[in-house]
Protein backbone atom coordinates (compact mmCIF):
# COMPACT_ATOMS: atom_id res chain seq x y z
CA UNK A 1 0.00 0.00 0.00
CA UNK A 2 1.21 3.29 -0.80
CA UNK A 3 0.63 6.69 1.86
CA UNK A 4 2.65 9.79 2.59
CA UNK A 5 4.32 9.56 5.55
CA UNK A 6 2.03 10.05 8.09
CA UNK A 7 -1.10 8.36 5.82
CA UNK A 8 -3.38 6.05 7.44
CA UNK A 9 -4.11 3.05 5.78
CA UNK A 10 -6.69 0.52 6.40
CA UNK A 11 -7.27 -2.83 5.56
CA UNK A 12 -10.13 -5.15 6.53
CA UNK A 13 -9.11 -9.03 6.17
CA UNK A 14 -10.78 -11.90 6.97
CA UNK A 15 -9.33 -14.05 10.15
CA UNK A 16 -8.01 -16.78 10.63
CA UNK A 17 -10.73 -19.24 12.15
CA UNK A 18 -13.23 -18.00 9.77
CA UNK A 19 -15.36 -19.60 6.63
CA UNK A 20 -13.56 -17.53 4.27
CA UNK A 21 -10.53 -18.56 5.54
CA UNK A 22 -12.10 -22.29 5.07
CA UNK A 23 -12.95 -21.30 1.73
CA UNK A 24 -9.80 -20.17 0.63
CA UNK A 25 -7.94 -23.40 2.05
CA UNK A 26 -10.48 -25.76 0.21
CA UNK A 27 -9.94 -24.55 -2.92
CA UNK A 28 -6.00 -24.99 -2.51
CA UNK A 29 -6.79 -28.76 -1.58
CA UNK A 30 -8.42 -29.37 -4.40
CA UNK A 31 -5.62 -27.96 -6.83
CA UNK A 32 -2.78 -25.81 -5.79
CA UNK A 33 -1.99 -24.36 -9.03
CA UNK A 34 -5.80 -23.83 -10.70
CA UNK A 35 -5.88 -20.53 -10.56
CA UNK A 36 -3.29 -17.32 -9.87
CA UNK A 37 -5.75 -17.10 -7.08
CA UNK A 38 -4.42 -20.75 -5.27
CA UNK A 39 -0.84 -18.91 -4.99
CA UNK A 40 -1.20 -16.37 -3.38
CA UNK A 41 0.37 -15.58 0.53
CA UNK A 42 -3.62 -15.90 2.26
CA UNK A 43 -4.16 -12.61 3.96
CA UNK A 44 -5.04 -13.45 7.54
CA UNK A 45 -1.43 -13.66 8.12
CA UNK A 46 -1.50 -10.20 8.04
CA UNK A 47 -3.84 -10.50 11.51
CA UNK A 48 -1.19 -11.67 13.40
CA UNK A 49 0.91 -9.05 14.77
CA UNK A 50 4.37 -10.80 14.83
CA UNK A 51 4.12 -11.53 11.20
CA UNK A 52 2.87 -8.16 10.12
CA UNK A 53 5.67 -6.21 12.45
CA UNK A 54 8.20 -8.12 11.04
CA UNK A 55 6.54 -7.56 7.37
CA UNK A 56 6.44 -3.73 8.06
CA UNK A 57 9.23 -2.63 10.68
CA UNK A 58 10.52 0.58 9.99
CA UNK A 59 7.66 1.76 8.03
CA UNK A 60 5.10 2.09 10.51
CA UNK A 61 4.30 4.65 13.75
CA UNK A 62 1.51 2.98 14.88
CA UNK A 63 -0.69 -0.36 14.32
CA UNK A 64 -3.79 -0.84 15.50
CA UNK A 65 -6.11 -3.96 15.11
CA UNK A 66 -9.82 -4.24 15.30
CA UNK A 67 -12.23 -7.44 15.04
CA UNK A 68 -15.49 -7.84 14.17
CA UNK A 69 -18.39 -10.25 12.44
CA UNK A 70 -20.66 -10.18 9.58
CA UNK A 71 -23.35 -12.07 9.18
CA UNK A 72 -24.52 -13.79 5.72
CA UNK A 73 -27.72 -15.20 6.11
CA UNK A 74 -29.74 -17.63 3.06
CA UNK A 75 -32.75 -19.59 2.80
CA UNK A 76 -31.17 -22.56 1.64
CA UNK A 77 -27.46 -23.99 1.47
CA UNK A 78 -28.04 -24.78 -2.13
CA UNK A 79 -29.21 -20.95 -2.59
CA UNK A 80 -25.83 -19.58 -0.71
CA UNK A 81 -23.56 -21.90 -2.41
CA UNK A 82 -25.15 -21.15 -5.92
CA UNK A 83 -24.51 -16.95 -4.73
CA UNK A 84 -20.88 -18.11 -4.24
CA UNK A 85 -20.04 -19.94 -7.30
CA UNK A 86 -21.85 -16.65 -9.11
CA UNK A 87 -20.71 -13.58 -7.96
CA UNK A 88 -17.52 -14.95 -5.36
CA UNK A 89 -14.49 -13.68 -7.92
CA UNK A 90 -12.09 -16.70 -6.48
CA UNK A 91 -14.96 -19.31 -6.64
CA UNK A 92 -15.42 -17.89 -10.12
CA UNK A 93 -12.56 -18.35 -11.62
CA UNK A 94 -11.93 -22.21 -9.98
CA UNK A 95 -14.67 -23.40 -11.40
CA UNK A 96 -13.43 -22.12 -14.27
CA UNK A 97 -10.21 -23.64 -13.82
CA UNK A 98 -11.43 -27.49 -12.29
CA UNK A 99 -12.63 -30.28 -14.02
CA UNK A 100 -16.16 -31.67 -13.36
CA UNK A 101 -14.77 -33.78 -10.65
CA UNK A 102 -13.06 -30.97 -8.85
CA UNK A 103 -16.18 -28.34 -9.56
CA UNK A 104 -18.17 -31.26 -7.68
CA UNK A 105 -15.39 -31.93 -5.10
CA UNK A 106 -15.07 -28.14 -3.96
CA UNK A 107 -18.66 -27.73 -4.40
CA UNK A 108 -19.07 -30.27 -1.52
CA UNK A 109 -16.20 -29.43 0.61
CA UNK A 110 -17.84 -25.87 0.55
CA UNK A 111 -21.34 -26.97 1.86
CA UNK A 112 -19.72 -29.00 5.00
CA UNK A 113 -17.79 -25.75 5.78
CA UNK A 114 -21.07 -23.98 5.71
CA UNK A 115 -22.57 -26.42 7.44
CA UNK A 116 -20.01 -26.43 9.97
CA UNK A 117 -20.01 -22.34 10.37
CA UNK A 118 -24.13 -22.20 10.19
CA UNK A 119 -25.79 -21.04 13.64
CA UNK A 120 -29.05 -21.51 12.15
CA UNK A 121 -31.41 -24.31 13.36
CA UNK A 122 -34.28 -23.66 11.32
CA UNK A 123 -32.66 -25.24 7.89
CA UNK A 124 -31.17 -21.53 6.81
CA UNK A 125 -28.19 -20.58 6.37
CA UNK A 126 -26.67 -18.27 9.21
CA UNK A 127 -23.07 -17.70 9.21
CA UNK A 128 -20.79 -14.89 11.14
CA UNK A 129 -17.48 -14.43 9.39
CA UNK A 130 -14.51 -13.04 12.15
CA UNK A 131 -12.39 -10.10 10.31
CA UNK A 132 -9.97 -8.42 11.52
CA UNK A 133 -9.42 -4.55 10.21
CA UNK A 134 -5.65 -3.22 10.31
CA UNK A 135 -4.82 0.26 10.79
CA UNK A 136 -1.18 1.18 9.75
CA UNK A 137 0.24 4.85 10.17
CA UNK A 138 2.86 5.39 7.93
CA UNK A 139 6.63 6.42 9.34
Amino acid sequence: RISRPGGTIGIALWSLASLPTDVFHAGQNVSSNATSVDRFQPSYLLCNGDYLREKIKGRATNIRMATGVFEICYETLDEYLDAHFKYHPPGILRLAAYTDAQRAEYRKTLGEITKRYNRATDGTIAVGMDYTIVIVIKA
